[in-house]
């Protein structure tokens, strides 16, 4: 029973021709999104709080650029890693 449970819990990963990696605009609507999300989670703060968990922050996020987004969406999307030639 607990192999069919792993079985179903794998994701397959898509390939990364199908799909475009985000932009910065988008990058920051999803970042907008997901901080209006968090504020809505009053009760949640403070019940994590409690328990000596931090709710995360989205004050401090590194601006990253549209090359950057790029090429960790394709480095996600691989499906075996580019291999490492400095270590």
């Amino acid at each position: 029973m607990l192999i069919t449970g792993a079985a179903f819990a794998q994701t397959g990963k898509k390939p990364a021709s199908k799909e475009k990696p985000p932009t910065q605009k988008e990058m920051e609507d999803m970042k907008k999104e997901a901080q209006k999300a968090m504020e809505k989670w009053t009760r949640t703060k403070k019940d994590v709080g409690q328990h000596g968990i931090k709710m995360p922050s989205f004050k401090n996020i590194p601006a990253v650029s549209d090359k950057q987004l790029a090429t960790a969406w394709e480095d996600e999307a691989r499906l075996v890693p580019k291999k490492d030639l400095a270590g």
